[in-house]
């Protein structure tokens, strides 16, 4: 038997105290220290030798802030997280687009999973309401293409822990991409996105005419024909006239939402104004691309797109009704998928939603889930009754 002295030290580096173990050997002593709790360090002497010093790895643990609160360590932290994702490496998971939301809406938190100074994940949300903080969405609501936690694939989540961390009864969300899943629920609906990839623009249209050859014909044939009625084509990937351009998109999109009778997406204020930021913003991380196709004098169609890295988000594209026998909208994303792959674009993502209009682009499509976290209380219960509620009166009203 060999008795071991255990110095144990606060973070400070000064002895909290000092305790004997007798031990059979050097590696029992070890296993003893493992085990010791209550101290950062821990170093284990034999008489006047060192026979180790042990760094007491502290568990995990969330601490919630508002958004505008983050250190430049922090944000610095988020951009290194979201460049390890995959599915999670979109736009509307940077700090860039939470910071525009947060900016027009004023409502966006962020929880972090920290060990010590590290950042291992962040979550941000925006709470709905400031008179009833307990309920949150991701952030941005109906406009965000993507969420998901930022570095939680690799780490065990507790649904318990994250929302007592943040004070939530409910979060709900949608558009997280399913093989990314670090949210500890299963139960929703899944959906499918999808998204193409772009090594070259040749080689894109190659590939596409060996499986689609009759749509590259016909909009090759519709955009010559556009030509010769209205004029030499002009392609802008990013409009010269931004202001003007991006009103006219937000008009022409919410005429869109109207006659097709669908929900407008740009009615609240803040929408609109969340689209004017960005566009003014123009960080590398979140870059709003405002791409314009003209013929002569004539407007054709307008494409406002998310851009990250090499990944270009496709939001909100909308053309001319007058020309819709051409089918401008076709003919914008070829010259679109053209100039984004000169930039240095290699994937373009058609967002969630995938339509006969989308299939014939012939991308890759991936699944997307919806659904909630919710705690056991009252505020959980009555969220979930009136949800129900509006989805049985729903159909109601749209009649």
């Amino acid at each position: 038997m060999t008795t071991y002295e255990f110095h144990f030290f606060n973070r400070s580096g000064q002895i909290r105290r000092i305790q004997d173990f007798v031990c059979i050997d050097d590696k029992a002593a070890l296993r003893e220290a493992s085990i010791a709790r209550g101290s950062h360090d821990i170093e284990v002497w034999q008489g006047s030798q060192l026979v180790a010093r042990l760094r007491q790895r502290e568990r995990a643990s969330w601490s919630t802030l508002k958004l505008k609160d983050l250190t430049a360590c922090q944000i610095e932290q988020w951009h290194q997280l979201h460049a390890r994702e995959t599915a999670l490496r979109s736009p509307f998971t940077t700090y860039e687009f939470c910071r525009a939301v947060d900016k027009v809406r004023g409502t966006v938190f962020v929880a972090i999973l920290h060990d010590g100074d590290e950042v291992q994940a962040i979550f941000p949300f925006e709470r709905y309401s400031r008179l009833i903080p307990g309920i949150a969405q991701k952030p941005g609501g109906h406009l965000s293409d993507c969420f998901g936690i930022i570095g939680g694939m690799r780490h065990p989540l507790n649904k318990r822990e994250l929302l007592k961390a943040t004070g939530l009864s409910v979060f709900s969300f949608d558009h997280l991409p399913l093989p990314e899943n670090g949210l500890p629920v299963w139960r929703g609906a899944v959906t499918q996105g999808m998204h193409i990839g772009l090594p070259s623009f040749s080689d894109y249209v190659e590939r596409l005419r060996r499986t689609n050859k009759k749509f590259v014909k016909e909009v090759e044939r519709l955009s010559n024909q556009l030509v010769l009625q209205h004029g030499p084509m002009q392609f802008q990937w990013q409009s010269a006239s931004p202001t003007l351009e991006l009103d006219r998109l937000i008009d022409r999109k919410r005429e869109q939402y109207q006659r097709t009778r669908r929900p407008d997406a740009l009615k609240p204020a803040w929408t609109r104004a969340l689209l004017s930021d960005l566009l003014a913003t123009q960080d590398k991380n979140c870059e709003e691309i405002l791409s314009t196709l003209y013929c002569g004098d004539t407007w054709v169609a307008s494409n406002l797109a998310l851009r990250t890295g090499e990944l270009l988000h496709i939001w909100f594209p909308v053309f001319n009704q007058d020309l819709r026998r051409f089918g401008p909208g076709h003919i914008l994303f070829f010259n679109l998928l053209e100039s984004a792959a000169a930039h240095g674009v290699r994937v373009v993502d058609f967002g969630g939603g995938v339509t006969p209009y989308k299939r014939k682009y012939a991308g890759n499509e991936y699944p997307l889930f919806k659904g909630a976290l919710r705690r056991f209380d009252l505020l959980s219960v009555a969220h979930q009754a009136a949800q129900c509620l509006s989805w049985r009166v729903r159909p109601f009203l749209s009649n």
